[in-house]
């Protein structure tokens, strides 16, 4: 069972960091958007 349980929070830790990276892949695509629009 500790197997399990190291693997639930693994996967908890790995959750957190994708929504991490997506979040900040949002703003990273939001920033360029504005730079392409002062561009134009």
């Amino acid at each position: 069972m500790q197997e399990l349980e190291r693997i639930t929070a693994r996967r908890s830790e790995l959750d957190a960091v994708v929504e991490e990276l997506t979040k900040r892949l949002q703003d990273v695509h939001t920033e360029r958007e504005e730079l392409v629009a002062e561009r134009a």
